[in-house]
């Protein structure tokens, strides 16, 4: 079996008789003989064995603050708010580089020793030993021919904020959801600027200087060119339709770092009006004590900067697998009508 080793801390204040609640937790765990699938020599007869192996190491703190802001007998508006923050690494992998998570085959989700767990993996641009990008001689970044992390799903932080709303039988309730700071694989529009059905490869520029494109060529002044202008960080250049389906230059699977994006979001996770009906009459002619009518809508708003559909989808499903977006189906929205009879 896995173990886990955890100390936790918390603190729950509460003020103006329980209308102002403050709580806070802060926790740390080692979990130990972690079960993955470690990578076996072929002539084993085995490619793989589920076995203990690794240890991951958790720390982080959660704040939560309720407030009751109008409590009379007919009115009564409340706010909850919470705020978390999870560090993850992995410390231990049994001498194993990386261990494949799931993902695709150009970019996976690894487990890395001194690594989050969960890192994206796959071809990435070359750098400089401090960290700065190796340019070629037009002002493109160099692949490097070594693949490595290129990406961390995890998120910095996420939080939510609730509030409700009552006046007599009325009560509406709202949530609203963050997750700010993860990476995600834009596989889609690699794929689809590959194949020139992405919409801004349709875009028509006319050059404002001259360009240098992928293979060398030189754009002059005033010609106008199907693609777009970049700044790569070495001065802007021309990716023309040679840059994105690989004739003479990058193409939108050659160096994947290139399609790692912002996948915060913040959505409205849920929105519910309900109306309570409670009398005499019903409560004599049938047994029902109240009824409650309601209306609710689930994922009703989502802001990303995410060019995909939605940030918050995983190709591989439920596992520790996650942040690359491969034409994923988008998170549904639905609509709920629900009774509720009380007898």
């Amino acid at each position: 079996p896995e173990r886990k080793k955890e100390m936790e801390l918390g603190l729950d204040l509460r003020f103006f008789r329980n209308k102002l609640s403050i709580s806070g937790t802060y926790f740390s765990n080692v979990t130990e003989d972690v079960l993955l699938e470690f990578p076996q020599a072929n002539s084993t007869g085995y490619t793989s064995v589920y076995t203990n192996g690794a240890e991951i190491e958790n720390k982080g703190y959660e704040l939560d603050l309720g407030y009751r802001i109008i409590d009379t007998g007919d009115f009564s508006w409340s706010i909850d708010a919470n705020f978390t923050q999870v560090r993850n690494k992995v410390t231990d992998l049994a001498g194993i580089e990386s261990l494949n998570l799931g993902g695709l085959s150009a970019v996976s989700s690894r487990a890395v020793e001194g690594e989050p767990l969960g890192v994206l993996w796959g071809s990435r641009t070359l750098r400089n030993g401090d960290g700065s990008i190796v340019y070629d001689e037009y002002g493109f970044p160099e692949q490097d021919q070594v693949e490595g992390v290129i990406g961390d799903p995890n998120p910095d932080w996420q939080g939510s904020l609730a509030t409700s709303i009552s006046y007599k039988n009325f009560r509406l309730t709202a949530l609203l959801e963050t997750y700010q700071g993860a990476d995600i694989y834009a596989g889609t529009k690699s794929v689809m600027r590959d194949l020139g059905t992405w919409y801004d490869t349709a875009n028509e520029v006319t050059a404002t200087r001259n360009y240098f494109t992928a293979d060398g060529n030189i754009i002059n002044i005033g010609e106008t060119f199907r693609g777009n202008v970049q700044d790569f960080g070495a001065g802007p250049v021309a990716l023309t339709e040679a840059w994105y389906n690989g004739d003479g230059g990058f193409f939108s699977n050659g160096n994947d770092e290139l399609y790692i994006e912002d996948g915060s979001w913040t959505r409205l996770r849920e929105l519910s009006l309900s109306y309570r009906l409670k009398n005499a009459w019903m409560a004599d002619s049938m047994g029902i004590q109240s009824a409650e009518f309601s209306v609710t809508g689930r994922n009703l708003f989502l802001w990303a900067p995410f060019e995909g559909n939605d940030p918050d989808t995983n190709l591989s499903g439920v596992s520790a697998a996650r942040g690359i977006d491969y034409f994923n189906n988008p998170s549904t929205k639905s609509y709920l009508f629900s009774l509720t009879l009380n007898f």
